[in-house]
């Protein structure tokens, strides 16, 4: 950026007696020098803020800066999340041996930011490996706060579906979303959203148009180029204190209009590393209903939650299909803390041990032990995708706010397709997000 300095110099005074001096002045008499306002180009810094933050300030200036608030200009902070899998799998009855593994699940840089034009206007841009696959993940930026309709939101982005989407994946209680959510819920979505919250933030609210966005090889995967996506969420009963109660309530609505006149459903069971083992294929249907409820309970350390996620397909020659799944989980911090809530979101983040682990002062991190119980059915009609029923526990250590270690037992049962049986999966993962 540049920028010009203008500054007016006078001409110079000759060189004579006294009398050409005053003749000088005399014919100057009432002139006035106007010297412009300084200004003086941005300046880059960067700061140190639980990570490096790159600031861009403006610079000194004795004129009005039209557009822009603040003094700095942009803020970024620099981020980088890495996440390693490794799985142990048994199968029994007709399921095919699986192989065991160990694989990067996630390793990309995170940039968040904000820009400071007529409003702060936050961004945000994920950008490196997931899934073994290099993608731009999530890049989108918010214009908070526009009167009547709330923050407005472009870019790529998770879809406003489900508690466990709009919960940040280092957050959630387990290493993967259950059965129904994985196989419903759409992945990220290029669009456009408008989202707000009621005064005393009880209540959320978020609609967007979205269009097809990053591929992936899981979830709601029929290709679209229009989808209408809705969620509201309710804090019913909400106290501040650590030990008071908190009780959230939800509904989502996604409707998807196929551009290829094929819907499709599929998932892999509670494992990343595992393959793909529940799948409608392509349904001859141009457009799916698809509705979802949610439901939480937090006091102190112990906290539930439940999701039942379902959709209505209008199938060509079957008439109408209907696939659902449902799941609940029950979670103890062993060590005291509790879940935080994000009243901005209607959404949970990362549990912070009160204390970090450390061998100097006795810190031991949180602890937290979490059972899971996950259902899904993908057959209706003429469409054999399969069930699953899968019973999980976990435990999490998080060390301090930025990493962590889970270790899950999975215990499945595949059936309503040709291949059935049971499925144990033994799987950890290192989780650092800083």
């Amino acid at each position: 950026m540049a920028a010009v300095i203008l500054v007016a110099v006078p001409p110079p005074r000759s060189l004579g007696s006294d009398s050409d001096d005053s003749s000088a002045d005399s014919e100057h008499a009432g002139s006035t020098v106007v010297e412009e306002p300084a200004v003086h180009p941005p300046r880059v810094a960067l700061e140190w803020d639980d990570g490096p933050v790159v600031v861009v300030r403006q610079g000194p200036t004795t004129s009005p800066q039209i557009g822009l608030i603040g003094a700095d200009l942009l803020r970024v902070r620099l981020g980088l999340r890495i996440s390693v899998d490794a799985a142990a799998f048994v199968t029994g009855g007709d399921l095919a041996d699986i192989p065991n593994a160990i694989a990067l699940r996630r390793g990309f840089f995170k940039l968040d930011g904000q820009l400071n034009l007529w409003k702060g206007m936050p961004f945000r841009v994920e950008i490196g490996f997931v899934n073994l696959e290099f993608s731009l993940q999530k890049a989108y930026a918010t214009i908070p706060g526009l009167p009547y309709v709330g923050d407005l939101t472009f870019g790529q982005f998770d879809t406003p579906v489900s508690l466990e989407v709009s919960t940040d994946s280092f957050s959630r209680a387990f290493m993967e979303m259950g059965l129904p959510v994985t196989a419903f819920a759409p992945n990220y979505k290029a669009g456009i959203q408008l989202a707000n919250r009621t005064r005393d933030l009880d209540a959320t609210w978020a609609l967007g148009w979205f269009a097809d966005g990053t591929p992936d090889d899981v979830g709601e995967d029929s290709q679209s180029f229009t989808r209408l996506i809705g969620r509201v969420t309710w804090l019913p009963v909400y106290g501040a204190e650590p030990d008071a109660w908190l009780v959230h309530l939800g509904m989502s609505i996604n409707y998807v209009l196929s551009s290829s006149a094929a819907i499709r459903f599929k998932t892999r069971p509670e494992s990343y590393l595992a393959p793909v083992l529940l799948d409608t294929g392509d349904i001859d249907s141009r457009d799916a209903l698809g509705l979802g409820t949610e439901f939480a309970a937090v006091r102190g350390p112990l906290s539930v939650q439940s999701e039942f996620l379902g959709s209505h397909v209008f199938e060509a020659s079957a008439g109408s299909l209907n696939f659902y799944g449902a799941y609940g989980y029950a979670s103890w911090v062993c060590t005291g803390e509790t879940r935080p809530y994000d009243r901005m979101k209607g959404a949970f983040t990362r549990v912070v041990p009160g204390r970090d682990l450390s061998w100097s002062t006795g810190g031991v991190g949180a602890w937290e032990l979490a059972v899971r119980i996950s259902y899904l059915d993908l057959n209706d009609g003429p469409i054999h995708g399969g069930t699953d029923t899968a019973v999980s526990s976990g435990v999490n250590w998080y060390w301090n706010r930025w990493f962590r270690m889970q270790a899950n037992y999975n215990f499945e049962n595949l059936g309503g397709r040709p291949d059935r049986g049971p499925l144990n999966i033994f799987q950890m993962c290192w989780d650092l997000s800083w």
